[in-house]
């Protein structure tokens, strides 16, 4: 079994983002997205999930970080047009440990694949 893991943090503040609802799912050659599951972020902004990876295979992580800014009180929250973060990546080991840490803005995203040490 693979492992994601991710950490989302406020690229406002700082703090941890959690209560974020995240969802995986794999990309079908037909196009067609199956879900895997989904996750609320804990206190401490993070999730992490067991699932079943294909070698090779196409998955799509989408993080729904406008309900979060919808609770957050500034100007950069009050205009926002980023809803949703889609991250699409590949699973080349079936066993792997797949860590995305996240910092989230109103407005803005960054993401990377935290390569876990041997």
């Amino acid at each position: 079994m693979a492992v994601l893991t991710s950490h989302l943090l406020s690229g406002l503040d700082g703090t941890h983002a959690s209560g974020i609802s995240v969802t995986l799912f794999q990309m079908k050659s037909t196009g067609r997205p199956d879900k895997i599951f989904s996750k609320i972020t804990d206190q401490g902004g993070r999730f992490s999930a067991e699932f079943k990876a294909e070698a090779n295979g196409q998955y799509e992580l989408v993080v729904k970080i406008g309900d979060y800014f919808n609770t957050v009180k500034s100007e950069e929250s009050d205009t926002r047009v980023i809803s949703d973060i889609v991250i699409r990546f590949v699973t080349n080991d079936s066993d792997g440990r797949y860590h995305i840490p996240i910092i989230i803005s109103p407005n803005s995203y960054s993401c990377w694949w935290s390569c876990p040490s041997s």
